[in-house]
């Protein structure tokens, strides 16, 4: 076991060995922590296991990577507005509650965000958030500001720490749509590290031994030239991971600027394709990428639960677009 990184009000570990229990692994390291603080930072949802919230007995698999967030300790989230902004609500309990979140809303406040987000909105419509006095509460985890799509969040603590354990133990199955440009492979998986860009620490890079591990399968829908419309199964679920792994290939997601699907790649096809590219970017204001599916177990009833957010307009208009040929 070995810390790989440590940061200004934060550690970051790497596990190493696997079916220690996370309070365990931790209480190694902080050796300026009892066990009873370590199990109260995890409980008050501060350490995260590979991006998600897990109970103080999760048993690490190996190669995870545990961040530890003493800075949000004392802080709660009486500075987050409640705000009545419209929420598109696909499956609802005493339990959790699942949404199809619209392109262009942020999930939550950051640097130059403070309201208008997708949990300014929870907060405003929902009384009963897990971790209520975080900095997300609810949040089990979240999408890109442009990527529409299925997401999960959590009214307690307990049922929070099930689906975590789901994310972060890969037993939720996820998929997506997305729009790329050219002629991928009939089918194929997309592997390797995640690591911030040194050139711009807004994007991420994919290389072979270094960072975080992503892990994607990928599958042809349709193909109308120069496009092609996929499925997508993320086994991980990292920051940009498929917007990397599709650029990584040669197949960038249709107007993702960041990864190189702008307009300007349009350059490199034919000029017998400029009506079609014409036409998708006339339908579309964002890139294109959809979180269509979700499979999980429930936490409390122990059932299978699959829900779906249905295909946004904008991209049944080019789908029709794919029909038309």
């Amino acid at each position: 076991m070995q810390m790989i990184k440590k940061m200004k009000n934060q550690k970051e570990f790497h596990s190493t060995i696997k079916n220690i229990r996370l309070d365990h692994f931790l209480n190694q390291k902080l050796d300026d922590l009892s066990r009873s603080q370590i199990q109260k930072l995890i409980l008050n949802g501060l350490v995260k296991v590979d991006d998600f919230i897990v109970k103080p007995s999760y048993k690490l698999k190996g190669k995870e990577i545990i961040l530890v967030d003493f800075k949000n300790q004392y802080k709660d989230n009486e500075t987050i507005l409640k705000q009545n902004i419209p929420l598109d609500i696909i499956y609802e309990d005493e339990h959790l509650i699942a949404l199809n979140k619209k392109p262009g809303i942020i999930v939550h406040p950051g640097a130059g965000n403070k309201d208008g987000t997708i949990l300014n909105g929870l907060l405003y419509r929902f009384k009963n958030l897990s971790y209520p006095k975080s900095e997300r509460p609810g949040l089990v985890h979240r999408l890109d500001k442009f990527t529409s799509g299925v997401m999960l969040v959590a009214k307690t603590d307990k049922v929070h720490h099930s689906l975590g354990e789901q994310f972060a133990s890969r037993s939720i199955k996820k998929e997506y749509r997305a729009i790329v440009w050219g002629r991928t492979n009939s089918f194929g998986d997309i592997k390797g590290y995640l690591t911030r860009s040194k050139k711009s620490r807004k994007k991420f890079v994919l290389n072979d031994n270094y960072g975080k591990y992503s892990f994607t399968e990928y599958k042809i829908i349709k193909f109308l030239e120069p496009f092609t419309y996929l499925k997508l199964r993320p086994l991980t679920g990292r920051t940009h991971q498929l917007r990397v792994h599709l650029s990584e290939i040669g197949h960038p997601i249709v107007m993702d600027d960041t990864y190189g699907g702008s307009i300007k790649i349009s350059k490199s096809f034919h000029q017998k394709n400029k009506l079609i590219i014409d036409k998708v970017f006339k339908n579309l204001d964002r890139y294109a990428l959809h979180a269509y599916k979700i499979k999980f177990i429930h936490p409390i009833s122990k059932l299978m639960i699959e829900l779906k957010a249905p295909v946004p307009n904008d991209f049944k208009k080019i789908i029709n677009l794919f029909d038309e040929k």
